[in-house]
Formats: C-alpha cells, sequence, structure tokens
C-alpha cells in the first residue's frame, strides 16, 4: 500500500486493503465501507464478526492498523477537523497534543529533531520574557510611586531586611519581583 496521509488512509475503501477476499467480504457484509469504519469499532467487535473464521483476521486487522499508526476505538471526527496536509509537521504534533488526539504517528527524524528544537526554543522565550518581567529593576522613586510610601521608609525596610536594593554602579535599584510580593502580600495594587 503506497503511503497516505492520515485523512487519506481514513477513507481508504476495504477493497483496497491486503487482506483476503473472505475478511473483505465479511467486513463489507457489516457495513465496513472504509478504514474510518473500522478504527470506530473497538477489536471485540472484530472479532465478533460470524464471517471470521478464530480470531486470525482480527489479529490480522489490528496489525495492519498498527503499523498504519491506526488503532480500533479511534475518535476519527477529531482528526477530521484538521488539516494534516498543509501544516509543518511542528504544528501537526502541537496540534495532535493540544487536542489529546490519542494516535500513533511515524515521524522523520529530521521532522522529530525540528520539533524538539521548536520546544526548546519555546520554552526558553517563555522564561526569558518571565524572567526578564520579574527581574526588572526599579529606582527608589519608582518604587516609592508603585508602594505608595515615603522614601526614607524604603531605608527603614533596607535596615531592617525587609526590602532589601542591589547595588549597581553607586544606584540602589529594586527588584519588581520584590515589590510584586510586598503588593501581593498586603493586597495593595
Amino acid at each position: 500500500m503506497k503511503s497516505k496521509n492520515i485523512l487519506e488512509l481514513l477513507d481508504t475503501r476495504i477493497e483496497e486493503l491486503p487482506f483476503i477476499t473472505r475478511v473483505k467480504n465479511a467486513l463489507k457484509l457489516e457495513n465496513i465501507d472504509k478504514i474510518r469504519d473500522l478504527v470506530k469499532l473497538g477489536k471485540n467487535d472484530i472479532k465478533n464478526i460470524t464471517r471470521f473464521s478464530g480470531h486470525t483476521a482480527a489479529d490480522d486487522i489490528e496489525i495492519f492498523l498498527n503499523r498504519n499508526g491506526l488503532y480500533f476505538g479511534m475518535d476519527v471526527d477529531k482528526i477530521d477537523t484538521y488539516d494534516f496536509v498543509n501544516n509543518a509537521p511542528c504544528d501537526i504534533i502541537t496540534n495532535l497534543i493540544n487536542r489529546k488526539i490519542d494516535i500513533s504517528i511515524t515521524i522523520k527524524l529530521d521532522d522529530l529533531l525540528q520539533f524538539a528544537n521548536h520546544l526548546i526554543r519555546s520554552v526558553k522565550d517563555e522564561f526569558e520574557r518571565n524572567s526578564i518581567e520579574e527581574d526588572k529593576l526599579l529606582n527608589a522613586t519608582e518604587v516609592s510611586r508603585k508602594l505608595r510610601i515615603n522614601i526614607s521608609t524604603l531605608w527603614r525596610w533596607n535596615k531592617s531586611g525587609y526590602l532589601v536594593p542591589i547595588e549597581i554602579g553607586g544606584k540602589r535599584l529594586y527588584k519588581k519581583s520584590d515589590i510584586d510580593k510586598i503588593l501581593n502580600n498586603h493586597g495593595c495594587q
């Protein structure tokens, strides 16, 4: 069977599958016309098809599905709503994860590496955004305005260790994250 994307594969007719004629006919008699009809069923449903002898046919079908990234009991309606053909591999994987679609996929090593780098960049960017915002430094005037206190209160708080500034180039600067903690603890903003 030639390589197909998942939507093409789901729309593949049962006659095109590499099964013996008896298996194809038994599936068609159960109104299973396409792979999408087949994967919606459970494995026990397939085993209970009376025209199958033993469990060999059900096992063969399961092996075929698994080799193609499919399985019994799939919710194919979730898959139909996403364009797998025109999106980059990173976007496809992210979409599958976000939508909690339980599916087996085959991915090229280069695409997996690209996705890993995408994840690393995303986490790094988010961390840097949060770090920059948290570690922003404010001077005494900005802090006194933000906290609505007198600058002499900042001096007292420094002596008591309540709010200690960082000295850079002879200037006393306060971490924004420290100011936010004080605001959060006192319900001011």
